[in-house]
């Protein structure tokens, strides 16, 4: 049994930023920036990154000349890409076609895993990059790179950037190298796995019903508004 009664109330925290079970939000339209979630990172944008039975959705940058499907070789789940150079070009593994989505003012994360082997000789650290329909002169940090000089062993790489427009047509590029001195000969090779890009959603809601510090979610939702 309740019985509740008020001598005062304020009207600061009085209604809840967020009337629902979840963060997400539609439209940020008349609501206040100390109820968004400063970084919310979504889903997984890559469709096969995990490549535990195929490569489908991928395709040979102009640095590669093959990619083929590899299972002894591999980071987590059933299987990784093995990736095969032509030491012509810089980019090595890239999606098949430009499908990804990006939101303006969001931050972008790029990652990967890539194992190096012993064979290996370029001398440029592996790190991943994008085309340049993603951001106009975007700065990138590149958190990760792949170490050359580390050989037979999986290595995290990861790279960020904030986008400057919105933009539904790009992709992510494994890069091998820069320039003639530092790329590996012809037919050598990487393995990589658990590809991941993922955005995020800085206008989420920070709060739900349930966590919101308000009368409205913690008194008057715990005891179904007075019924």
């Amino acid at each position: 049994v309740w019985k509740l009664k008020f001598s005062y109330m304020s009207d600061k925290d009085l209604f809840a930023s967020n009337y629902g079970s979840s963060t997400y939000l539609e439209t940020a339209t008349g609501i206040d920036l100390e109820n968004f979630d400063e970084m919310n990172w979504g889903q997984n944008m890559i469709t096969n990154g995990t490549f535990d039975s195929n490569t489908t959705g991928w395709a040979t940058g102009s640095g590669a000349s093959a990619i083929a499907h590899e299972t002894t070789t591999k980071k987590t789940g059933a299987g990784s890409i093995k990736v095969t150079l032509n030491g012509e070009k810089d980019w090595a593994l890239m999606t098949e076609t430009q499908y990804l989505t990006l939101t303006k003012d969001s931050a972008i994360k790029m990652s990967c895993w890539v194992y190096i082997p012993s064979s290996y000789d370029g001398a440029y650290d592996i790190l991943i990059n994008h085309g340049g329909s993603a951001a106009q002169s975007p700065t990138q940090t590149f958190g990760n790179k792949a170490d050359v000089d580390i050989k037979d062993t999986w290595q995290y790489v990861e790279t960020t950037f904030t986008a400057t427009k919105d933009d539904d047509n790009w992709r992510p590029y494994v890069r091998v190298g820069s320039n003639e001195s530092n790329r590996p000969t012809a037919d050598k090779f990487i393995f990589v796995d658990d590809f991941e890009v993922i955005s995020s959603n800085p206008s989420d809601f920070t709060y739900n019903i349930d966590n919101d510090d308000s009368f409205s979610a913690q008194v008057l939702n715990k005891i179904s508004h007075g019924e």
